[in-house]
């Protein structure tokens, strides 16, 4: 992006109309779509943004693109959504559960008792 130009924090598609999309977003950005409408991502690359709704939903981490969204997108472009840190902190949380987890022998005497 040109020194001094501010990234565009927002990019929205309505009904019939196609946005034009330069590699420019701001990391943040939402970039939204509705149904019926589609994104031009006229740049080569990948461009990070921070969500990507389509037709009113948020569709998560991923890639998205021309190949991976056909009805939405169009153009060589690739929009990446990294997951919030919120989600990222919950899988680590999880993993480091499984991993710490513990099975507690079972006694003979605990299984007849509930039989």
């Amino acid at each position: 992006m040109p020194k001094g130009r501010r990234a565009k924090t927002q990019a929205y598609a309505a009904f019939g109309i196609s946005q034009h999309v330069g590699n420019g977003l701001a990391d943040a950005a939402a970039v939204k779509v509705a149904s019926g409408a589609w994104m031009d991502l006229a740049f080569i690359g990948t461009d990070t943004v921070g969500s990507v709704w389509l037709n009113g939903v948020n569709m998560g981490g991923g890639t998205y693109n021309a190949t991976t969204q056909p009805g939405y997108f169009t153009g060589g472009g690739s929009l990446f959504v990294v997951p919030e840190p919120a989600t990222l902190a919950f899988v680590a949380l999880g993993g480091l559960g499984l991993l710490l987890r513990r099975r507690r022998p079972v006694r003979a005497g605990v299984l007849a008792r509930r039989a």
